[in-house]
């Protein structure tokens, strides 16, 4: 059942591949410019934002030496590109939602007059608060549980770490984010009620986590072979926009098959 479940996430992007790039290029080129006017007003070095290597390193110098030029600067424009990716993301989710579930086809650029864009994000931001609350004991416990294995092999004990608490995250997510897809389709759902209609498929959901978290891993995998190269930009954009569509119908097509009864592709 999981695996038919991503399958199905996975060919409702390739088989609507069109609408798909019109439900999401519009509006994430827009998010785009708008990132880079702000980096220039601000007088953001791109090249810090671009780069793989991390803003901050551990070189035994106080803070205030380590802070990269335009600190200031840059922390403002992480916090507004931060809200920009949030509208943006939400856009293309109501928009690809309400595509599949009311067959409702968007334009070059999907309307955003009388669409509930806005309740989307107030549910997003609603559902991570949870998951941040929720995860503060489990990322103790895990600590603890994980003490004596990272005296012994810290990069183990990350590992071991990083892949339990993906597949925990993950599991919590599909179980509470039905209320996205509901969202978008102007469907009042709140987190128990995705937790009650996810009951069913509770033990599927598990590996359907694994499955999504496989799937992003070995995807992430392939822009590596292309090195610190403009190729591999470009794979690497290309990549995220496939694994973004493809989370999204994961949602969609939970909320289709145990909200709204729709078969799943054979």
């Amino acid at each position: 059942m999981a695996l038919q479940i991503v399958r199905h996430a996975i060919l409702m992007v390739l088989n609507n591949w069109q609408n798909a790039l019109k439900a999401s290029l519009g509006p994430i080129a827009i998010g785009l410019a708008l990132a880079l006017g702000l980096a220039l007003l601000l007088q953001v070095d791109l090249s810090l934002i671009l780069s793989r290597e991390p803003v901050f390193t551990d070189t035994g110098e106080p803070m205030a030496q380590q802070l990269p030029p335009n600190a200031g600067g840059l922390a403002l424009f992480g916090l507004c590109a931060a809200l920009i990716s949030l509208f943006i993301l939400a856009w293309v989710a109501v928009a690809w939602h309400r595509f599949i579930l009311l067959e409702e086809y968007p334009g070059p650029l999907p309307e955003l007059s009388g669409k509930p864009v806005w309740p989307y994000i107030g549910k997003s931001v609603w559902l991570a608060v949870v998951l941040i609350v929720v995860f503060i004991p489990i990322v103790i416990l895990a600590s603890l549980a994980l003490g004596p294995v990272a005296m012994a092999s810290p990069f183990l004990a990350g590992l071991v770490g990083a892949i339990l608490l993906g597949l925990v995250f993950g599991y919590f997510w599909l179980r509470w984010a039905l209320v996205l897809p509901s969202a978008a389709v102007g469907e009042g759902m709140t987190l128990s009620q995705s937790w009650d209609a996810t009951k069913p498929l509770s033990g599927t959901i598990w590996t359907v986590s694994v499955l999504v978290i496989l799937l992003n891993y070995v995807l992430g995998l392939i822009a590596l072979l292309f090195g610190e190269t403009f190729v591999a930009l470009i794979v690497d954009m290309v990549i995220n926009w496939f694994t973004l569509m493809v989370g999204l119908s994961v949602l969609t097509t939970l909320y289709g098959h145990l909200v709204e009864g729709r078969p799943l592709a054979e």
